[in-house]
């Protein structure tokens, strides 16, 4: 039966896929048509229709982990590589090749690719903490996949974490860590390389001493918290935060569903689907989600009008996308994804009432090894 399934969506050719291709081909020179007949048969999937069942079956939540959340061995490197790499996102204007770095330092593309992730969240965790220095702030992940590393900032600004995700293997990786399961993936390199580049921040800590000054008590008692997370002991009083966080809200979410798939009966309902302007969420993350499970550009675009409007007028969204990819790679398995890039997401935004505060483009990604030549991340807030 799996060798069936195998072959079903691995060599089928339907009608509409090759209609499309052949439009594609209208009016083109020989070598174009060439390269887009090329590109489509390089593609790892075509068939829409089984799209759940290739994740499904080639999706592995450890191996994901491992292909792209390498443990941080070297702490002192990392940290200096860090602090280059900040000093030159702030003079690249939003654009930054990452293949002078990875050569001058020899490091990895995924270990250069999370450097740039983590100042990306550091600038969002801050400007959040502006925005709402009182700790209320809601919080929903859709997509959230098997890893929590993308919380540890998060955490620091919100009192609720809600991690939705479609595949089950995943939902138990996440679910197993914040219950300390003992089989857990172990993030601690990631929690202390995290605490140390807040406590680095000279932005971000001003932030807190300022509040800490604040008349209003439930400004000043979050900045005591934060700056207690920061200064006492190791990465153990942020782990067991971030658990507390989340607790219990781990649910299952389809991104590709108006209400994310999750019925009444769900205790997470009320939450993700709330029906009032107060209730509403504040915050959606979304990290390497929607582009990254399916292949089809109209499925896309109704998961990113989901998440979209999930965010509360006047809320936040933060986004993360592989970028110029049709497929990317899991262990040894090809998934097929959505060839976007900032363009794409920047209309999309836009045309559904966000204002980006903040884009960033990582370039220089192996697009043959890799499937994607890079990475786009935005933070907008919804003004609608």
């Amino acid at each position: 039966m799996k060798a069936e399934k195998e072959k079903e969506y691995n060599g089928s050719f339907e009608k509409e896929d090759k209609k499309e291709v052949l439009k594609k081909t209208r009016g083109r020179s020989i070598q174009e048509t060439a390269k887009i007949i090329l590109d489509f048969f390089k593609k790892p999937f075509q068939g829409k229709s089984n799209e759940e069942l290739v994740f499904q079956e080639k999706f592995n939540a450890k191996e994901y982990i491992e292909t792209y959340y390498p443990r941080i061995d070297d702490m002192e490197g990392s940290l200096e590589t860090f602090k280059e790499v900040q000093a030159e996102i702030k003079g690249s204007n939003g654009i930054f090749n990452m293949k002078e770095t990875m050569e001058k330092k020899e490091l990895s593309p995924e270990e250069v690719e999370n450097i740039f992730i983590f100042d990306f969240q550091r600038h969002v965790s801050k400007e959040l903490l502006q925005a709402f220095p009182e700790d209320h702030i809601k919080t929903l992940d859709v997509g959230g996949g098997p890893t929590i590393y993308q919380h540890i900032f998060t955490a620091m600004v919100a009192g609720n974490i809600t991690h939705s995700e479609f595949l089950e293997a995943n939902r138990k990786e996440v679910t197993s860590w914040v219950e300390s399961s003992g089989d857990e993936h172990n993030w601690d390199s990631y929690f202390k390389f995290i605490k140390t580049i807040i406590k680095d921040d000279p932005g971000y800590v001003e932030i807190i001493k300022n509040n800490l000054e604040s008349e209003n008590s439930d400004i000043k008692n979050h900045a005591i918290k934060l700056n207690s997370l920061l200064t006492e002991g190791g990465e153990s009083g942020i782990k067991e935060n971030l658990r507390e966080v989340i607790g219990g809200k781990v649910t299952f979410g389809d991104v590709f569903k108006d209400d994310l798939g999750i019925g009444k009966e769900n205790d997470n309902y009320e939450f993700v689907n709330s029906s009032t302007r107060e209730s509403a969420i504040e915050l959606v993350t979304s990290n390497f989600t929607i582009e990254s499970a399916t292949e089809d550009r109209d499925k896309w675009q109704n998961g990113m009008i989901n998440i979209m409007n999930k965010v509360k007028a006047g809320g936040y969204l933060s986004l993360s996308a592989i970028r110029n990819s049709s497929w990317y790679k899991v262990g040894e398995e090809k998934l097929p994804a959505t060839e976007i890039n900032e363009d794409d997401l920047a209309k999309i935004l836009e045309e559904n009432g966000f204002n980006i505060l903040e884009q960033r483009v990582l370039e220089g990604s192996n697009k043959e090894e890799d499937g994607y030549d890079g990475m786009i991340f935005i933070f907008a807030n919804k003004t609608i």
